[in-house]
């Protein structure tokens, strides 16, 4: 099972899109910023940061909006819990963060979660309670959910096993450009093969 963050690329990304004034609207901000302006200070954080790896200055900005509730800002300091980049490791901070975010519909939060029950890292393994959030995150196109809701189908875990239903799923996310999805399908057609072959072989026509 995979886990992965898309966040920082798209920190870049959005920042670059900013005019170059920004510095100074960031300046002498209110008690109680907005969550706009609280990204910023996450972008602008991690941008101008000496060593990228030291992202204390990020964590603290993620924190202010997390706690007002920020589903992108409560995923990204789980991220950060999870992986101890600006603040101590800490797995079970960082399911509280992803929790936080799943709940509120954030689909890589979702995902993340579903990992977690899947694997029992940290929390009681829980295949049923995986299957749901890879559910909900696949629902919402995630392509590393709807391949790893293709795999609970096709071995029934926290599912009830469903051929069709895995096929489904995997199609979802190979079309994506998921490649474990596309090997898994590429998998799938060839056991049918082989199987059609075994039984003409077994039953050949008269």
């Amino acid at each position: 099972m995979r886990r992965r963050s898309v966040i920082w690329g798209s920190v870049i990304k959005m920042a670059r899109a900013w005019p170059r004034t920004i510095t100074r609207r960031l300046n002498g901000f209110a008690a109680r910023p907005s969550r706009t302006t609280l990204w910023r200070n996450v972008i602008l954080a991690s941008l101008t940061s000496a060593v990228p790896q030291e992202f204390g200055e990020a964590a603290r900005w993620l924190r202010e909006a997390a706690e007002q509730g920020d589903p992108a800002a409560q995923f990204n300091l789980g991220m950060l819990y999870e992986t101890g980049q600006g603040v101590p490791q800490n797995y079970a901070d960082a399911i509280k963060w992803y929790r936080e975010s799943a709940q509120r519909g954030y689909p890589s939060a979702q995902f993340n979660l579903g990992v977690f029950y899947e694997s029992g890292q940290v929390v009681e393994q829980n295949y049923r309670e995986a299957a749901k959030w890879y559910l909900a995150a696949a629902e919402q196109e995630l392509a590393p959910a709807q391949c790893n809701l293709g795999l609970c189908y096709q071995t029934g875990r926290g599912v009830e096993k469903n051929s069709a239903e895995a096929v489904k799923w995997f199609l979802r996310a190979a079309r994506q450009g998921d490649k474990t999805a596309q090997h898994n399908l590429g998998l799938h057609y060839s056991n049918m093969e082989a199987e059609a072959a075994a039984a003409e072989e077994k039953n050949p026509p008269h």
